[in-house]
């Protein structure tokens, strides 16, 4: 095994050249060209951003790299750029050569699918897309007619000249990661993180086979030349061959000490590369099922919180993981590898009561113990900050009327709306419109109750936005008072008006501790199990089906499974306050205060737990 300096950052994308002879890397820092025979570098382009994707013209002759908003075409031999296709307007995810090498797609976290033209540089298709396009999750068939792309837990195939949608492909039960195509065209690859592979009949828009083995989520799938295997990267460390015919998994590579993110086959079909958030790219053979080379770059250091943790959410695509600290900073964590993706952002608060990230990642909101909220743009590196009461903008925490706590603090899924609202103030729940800078909408979520102020404490237990962003749900937890049962419920609201939508109302076994609407929004996720919305309108008990879901016990002293206790807590590592945990389907992060913060991972698999 051959060892290669190289990256400093971690790997996105990989793509070999038609001729197999070379391999492209990209990278958070840079794009590499390496010598596959050899294993040295070739090329390096430097780059102001990372490189989110990359791949080889079919003749070979032409790069693509995503860099920010814009896709960057070099000339392979050359090296020099000889277009720069721009009209996105948020970060590129991936991009893809029409086979006649004339066009090309991209996809960016702006949710919208472009066609361009190579030739003139000029947009000439535009798709808007309800959900924005994973990395990976993009596909040009060989035949030139047809496009595969995510969208949530589906997998859209348009027709490549048109962009008129031609199949819906149903059957993950989570976000797609990755799609590819098989050189026969007859069959489309889709990777999610459900752990299922699956195959797909791009004719009639059947599933034809869901292979199952990796124990994390799938991150990318390719095909090799002739149709009969599949490789896949999965966060488990893991990279799998599969039998394209029978389903049948063939061998299993291991080496990768961080998620596997990036994955291609060689034209020969002998080798696969695969590149890694450890900052490797590995070298297979495919018909030995040994490594071969080793393509990596320096050691990365271990991060350190050094505040208390006071509140804490994971992003929606459960990548990501936000903290915020008693003095006043937030960091941002990637789920697979325990790491910190940034630098600290400073908020000018006294402490962080709440945080939330947009679905994008890029946008963090946070709650502050005087009454103040903010937004900050990680990528940027901005931060700004208002006084919740009188919206006025201020340059720290301490000019704020000091209010009460906003503690509840939700983005709206088109990042057009934040929800603000203090678990201890009469249940109002402000809606705050993030272009003009002005509380458009107050709600009383109580005051259907007719209920005193002092029963309402700490009844807000858990907010959500619908995926279109029309609707807020709200859970409930009225205690006991006199004669009146204890009340658990969740309501929905509209967003525009403020007004509860009729008399929806659900009434629940325990009360909602969390809660997150399904990518259709037919149906609400909770800790008690799922709400189906269809149901008429009107008070009643919830029709609920069990979820696998990790949470943490009122004492804080056992992280639980559906409800039952699966892994006790040394104290050491449990949160002071509920806040300071956040959970994301079979995982669960709790942060602890003291003057060194400590920050756990558990994840809950089949039963058994996993801390990292």
């Amino acid at each position: 095994m051959q060892k290669l300096e190289g990256h400093k950052g971690f790997l996105t994308s990989l793509a070999f050249s038609p001729d197999g002879k070379t391999l492209m890397s990209g990278s958070a820092d840079n794009a590499v060209i390496w010598d596959v025979a050899t294993g040295e570098e070739m090329h390096k382009y430097e780059h102001e951003t990372g490189v989110r994707g990359v791949a080889f013209s079919q003749d070979g002759n032409t790069l693509a790299l995503c860099l920010g908003d814009s896709i960057v075409l070099r000339d392979t031999a050359t090296g020099e750029v000889t277009q720069r296709l721009s009209g996105h307007h948020k970060e590129v995810t991936a991009a893809v050569f029409s086979p006649d090498n004339k066009t090309v797609w991209s996809t960016s976290k702006d949710s919208t699918l472009r066609l361009w033209d190579i030739a003139t540089e000029k947009e000439m298709q535009k798709q808007e897309l309800a959900l924005p396009v994973e990395e990976r999750s993009l596909a040009f068939s060989f035949d030139n007619k047809t496009i595969a792309h995510g969208s949530g837990e589906f997998i859209i195939l348009r027709d490549a000249a048109t962009g008129v949608q031609k199949w819906k492909l149903v059957g993950h039960t989570h976000v797609i990661t990755a799609v590819a195509f098989l050189l026969d065209g007859r069959t489309v690859v889709s990777g999610s993180a459900d752990l299922t592979v699956r195959l797909w009949d791009v004719k009639t828009g059947e599933e034809n086979e869901k292979l199952t083995g990796h124990t994390d989520r799938v991150a990318c799938v390719a095909g090799s030349s002739d149709s009969r295997t599949i490789a896949s990267g999965s966060w488990d460390l893991t990279v799998r061959l599969w039998d394209a015919g029978t389903g049948m998994q063939k061998q299993t590579f291991t080496g990768h000490s961080g998620a596997i993110f990036a994955i291609a086959f060689s034209a020969d079909g002998k080798t696969i590369a695969s590149g890694s958030w450890d900052r490797t790219v590995r070298l297979w053979d495919a018909l030995m099922s040994v490594e071969t080379q080793k393509l990596e770059g320096p050691e990365k250091s271990d991060p350190s919180l050094n505040s208390p943790v006071s509140a804490m959410c994971v992003s929606l695509d459960g990548q990501v993981i936000a903290s915020g600290s008693l003095d006043g900073s937030i960091r941002l964590w990637d789920v697979a590898t325990g790491e910190e993706t940034q630098k600290p952002i400073v908020t000018n608060t006294w402490g962080v009561t709440a945080v939330d990230l947009s679905p994008d990642s890029e946008m963090v909101a946070f709650g502050s113990t005087y009454g103040a909220f903010g937004l900050s743009d990680p990528q940027l590196g901005t931060t700004r900050l208002w006084d919740a009461d009188t919206g006025e903008e201020i340059p720290d925490a301490m000019q704020s009327r000091r209010g009460r706590a906003i503690d509840v603090i939700k983005i709206s899924p088109d990042r057009k709306t934040i929800l603000l609202a203090s678990r201890r103030h009469q249940g109002t729940v402000r809606l705050w419109d993030v272009a003009t800078e002005k509380v458009t909408r107050r709600f009383e979520i109580y005051s259907m109750e007719g209920l005193g102020e002092g029963i309402l404490r700490k009844c807000l237990t858990a907010v959500a936005f619908s995926p279109d962003s029309k609707t807020v749900a709200t859970g409930l937890a009225v205690p006991l008072v006199g004669s009146r049962p204890q009340d658990r419920a969740v309501r929905l609201w509209d967003a525009a008006s403020g007004k509860p939508t009729g008399m929806r109302r659900f009434k629940l076994r325990s009360y909602p501790k969390w809660m997150r609407f399904t990518v259709d929004g037919s149906a609400l996720d909770t800790n008690v199990g799922r709400v189906d919305l269809s149901l008429p309108c009107g008070l009643g008990q919830a029709s609920l089906s069990p979820l696998t879901e990790a949470t943490m016990s009122r004492d804080n002293q056992w992280v639980q499974c559906d409800g039952s206790d699966v892994l006790w807590l040394p104290h050491e590592y449990r949160g002071s306050r509920r806040r300071m945990s956040a959970s994301h389907g079979a995982s669960i992060a709790t942060g602890r205060g003291g003057w060194k913060g400590v920050l756990l991972l558990v994840r809950t698999v089949a039963g058994h737990h996993v801390m990292a």
